[in-house]
């Protein structure tokens, strides 16, 4: 019905005209224009302090009279040094996206939301079609190459790329006045855990020469915002929005079976992601393997199954709900897929999900309330894997937590549904 409609919207424009400020006689699909005053840009915007690994720096957003619509952490860096031998491929760092333990997003000193390295690689991978994918990994440094990776890493001066996805991207936030000035928190890794040495010999250097957000904007006229912050004076405006929750969860080994506990995660659950990594693969070229499991499924209170009755098996989740979940073919990339070629690539890119949304891509990608399940912190994730654990393992789970973000003229907060 989408489609038929879809093509009847298409014919219409087609055949409908209209005459315009321009006094031209156009096609209505054309009959569109954007007001001369409004002005797309894009903002570099330096760190308020000089940026190291293993250490806390921030950026200060405080561009006036704009709504944000995206933004892109930028590292300067140079080579790698400090190591001898010869190996292909080696050194190189980790995609860039891990070079953080975690990014929060404060606004007037209140924390709207808080991104986690996996968590944000996972969103780059699932709400981007592939040739976007190629773009985002390449800027970072590509999961899937090694080879790109060694030549950034052994280049002086070496830009990369990080595309976040925040609250920004759902909402289009204004920025009005002090009290909606951003603050970008960053909490950087310890080079060692990003640096990939193979045999290569001695302790890595590298140092962080400068680091940028690049932050999308749309410039709005002085008096266009000045009649915004009256109407927000009058009444605050409020925006749905996913809060991001993460637990990790840690399972000892000589098990096949196990199921944890979802206490932190209450409220209006769109969908919920995890994966298993081995807890000796947290770090360096490890970071984003992933797992593959046998089942899994999610519980209620009751221990009664909430995800169709019977567990999910793997290849189900990755081959076919994954077509509902994401934009791309990420999760092909793994020991049982294969690229259009039909060539078995295995970038372990085992990632489970589960949405209550109709359409997640959707609603996270414009802050839509399509669907939810009420959680209370007494569900449980029951993972089966695909034999007994021969060590531990840390399964990471992320939830999409429906929220409200809302703004006055001097203030905001946010609110779980």
């Amino acid at each position: 019905m989408s489609n038929n409609s879809s093509s009847t919207d298409h014919l219409s424009n087609l055949i409908q005209s209209r005459n315009t400020s321009l006094g031209l006689n156009l096609p209505s699909r054309q009959a569109i224009t954007v007001p001369s005053n409004l002005k797309s840009e894009v903002v570099i915007i330096p760190a308020t302090s000089q940026p190291n690994f293993g250490s806390y720096f921030i950026f200060d957003v405080k561009e006036r009279n704009c709504i944000i619509s995206d933004l892109v952490l930028n590292f300067n860096v140079s080579a790698i040094g400090g190591l001898t031998g010869s190996v292909t491929n080696y050194p190189n760092f980790s995609p860039a996206v891990f070079w953080t333990t975690k990014i929060e997003l404060v606004v007037n000193n209140v924390t709207i939301d808080t991104l986690y390295p996996a968590s944000n690689f996972i969103a780059q991978q699932f709400f981007n079609e592939d040739e976007d994918r190629v773009l985002i990994n390449d800027a970072e440094g590509s999961y899937a190459s090694l080879a790109q990776r060694n030549t950034m890493a052994t280049t002086s001066g070496q830009n990369y790329y990080v595309k976040l996805r925040t609250f920004y991207n759902e909402c289009h936030i204004p920025i009005l006045t002090d009290s909606h000035n951003l603050q970008i928190r960053i909490y950087m890794d310890q080079l060692a855990n990003i640096v990939n040495q193979s045999t290569l010999t001695g302790t890595p250097t590298a140092t962080i020469n400068y680091a940028n957000v690049i932050v999308k904007v749309l410039k709005i006229p002085s008096d266009v915002a000045t009649n915004r912050l009256n109407l927000m004076m009058k009444k605050p405006e409020q925006n749905f929005y996913h809060n991001l929750r993460y637990s990790p969860f840690a399972i000892q080994s000589g098990v096949t079976q196990t199921t944890v506990v979802l206490t932190p995660f209450v409220g209006n659950i769109a969908a919920l992601f995890f994966v298993v990594r081995p807890t000796t693969g947290l770090t360096q070229n490890n970071i984003y393997q992933f797992t593959a499991i046998s089942n899994f499924a999610i519980l209620d209170s009751t221990s009664s199954n909430c995800v169709g009755g019977q567990p999910i098996p793997s290849n189900l989740a990755l081959y076919y709900l994954n077509l509902f979940y994401s934009k791309s073919s990420y999760t092909s990339e793994n020991a049982t897929g294969s690229n259009l070629a039909g060539t078995v690539i295995n970038n372990y890119s085992n990632v489970y999900a589960w949405a209550f949304s109709s359409n997640i891509c959707e609603a996270l990608s414009h802050g839509l309330l399509l669907g939810h399940r009420k959680f209370l912190g007494n569900e449980q994730l029951q993972i089966t894997f695909t034999s007994s654990l021969a060590s531990a393992v840390q399964v990471d789970v992320f939830a999409y937590c429906q929220s409200v973000f809302e703004q006055g003229s001097s203030y905001v907060k946010c609110m779980a549904l």
